[in-house]
């Protein structure tokens, strides 16, 4: 159970690092630092200037959110290859996965539209839903460890 205990734990980690980010940039007014692109900042995968605090801030809450991805994937396909017969590990971990993968289409929606409000909230209420499904990935994941132990 280390191995998915782990990777839960650094998905819920950056998820909340990424949800933090998001608040903070939204409070700043920087949710449009990098412009309308999306996924590049101002047209560029790293843009040239990161010294200003707004694109800094903006391009951290990117860059958090494709961590947060990485690792999410990484514990969904690590539930569905090492602990197919915890229903519950894979169930929430794959709940997991599609909320977020809705969190940052929306996010791209949110952008696009220049923060407007309904997509500012619908990415808040997905960001909130995904965060309670990894929790609860993360709780199962050390139930179980303790149960095997």
């Amino acid at each position: 159970m280390r191995g998915i205990t782990l990777l839960t734990t650094l998905a819920t980690i950056t998820i909340y690092l990424v949800i933090v980010l998001g608040a903070y940039t939204r409070a700043l007014g920087a949710g449009m630092a990098c412009g309308p692109d999306w996924p590049t900042c101002n047209g560029y995968i790293i843009p040239p200037n990161l010294l200003n605090p707004f694109v800094l801030l903006e391009y951290s809450h990117r860059v958090s959110a494709m961590m947060a991805g990485v690792f999410t994937l990484s514990m969904t396909t690590y539930a569905w290859a090492r602990h197919r017969g915890e229903k519950a590990i894979v169930g929430l971990a794959t709940l997991t996965l599609i909320l977020l993968i809705a969190q940052i289409l929306v996010g791209m929606i949110v952008v696009k539209l220049h923060l407007e409000a309904i997509s500012s909230a619908t990415h808040l209420a997905l960001a909130t839903a995904t965060f309670g499904t990894i929790t609860a990935t993360l709780a199962t994941t050390i139930i179980s460890g303790q149960r095997g132990r």
